[in-house]
C-alpha cells in the first residue's frame, strides 16, 4: 500500500494573519492557505511534568502530510471537524512530512 492511501482526511490549512478591526485595533485572524489537503491524524499521547513534580497526561497528535506541503509552526489544521495547532514540523522524511500538533479550541466567530 502506498503512503498516499494512508492520508484518509481532507483538511483545511490555516495561517495566522494580522488585520484591523472596525475600531482600528490590530487583531489576529486566520486565513486559509489551502483546502482539500490530504493528511492523516494519529493520537500520540504523552505526559508532561507539572510544577509540583507530578505528571499530567497530555493528548498530542501526529499529522502526516505529503512532501511539499507548506506546514509551519503555529499553523492550524482543521480535519474531521477538529482544529489542531501545529507545534513542531519535522524535516521531510522521504515520502511525508510529520507535524506534532495539539487539539485547539477555536474561538467562536
Amino acid at each position: 500500500m502506498g503512503f498516499a492511501r494512508l492520508l484518509d482526511k481532507n483538511a483545511t490549512h490555516l495561517r495566522a494573519s494580522i488585520a484591523q478591526s472596525d475600531a482600528g485595533d490590530e487583531v489576529q485572524t486566520w486565513v486559509t492557505v489551502a483546502t482539500g489537503v490530504r493528511c492523516a491524524v494519529q493520537l500520540a499521547s504523552g505526559a508532561r511534568r507539572t510544577e509540583d513534580g507530578g505528571y499530567v497526561q497530555v493528548e498530542r497528535w501526529l499529522g502526516l502530510f505529503n512532501p511539499g506541503s507548506d506546514i509551519r509552526n503555529g499553523d492550524r489544521i482543521v480535519a474531521g471537524g477538529i482544529t489542531y495547532t501545529v507545534d513542531a514540523v519535522d524535516s521531510p522524511r522521504g515520502h511525508h512530512i510529520e507535524a506534532n500538533m495539539r487539539q485547539t479550541v477555536a474561538p467562536e466567530g
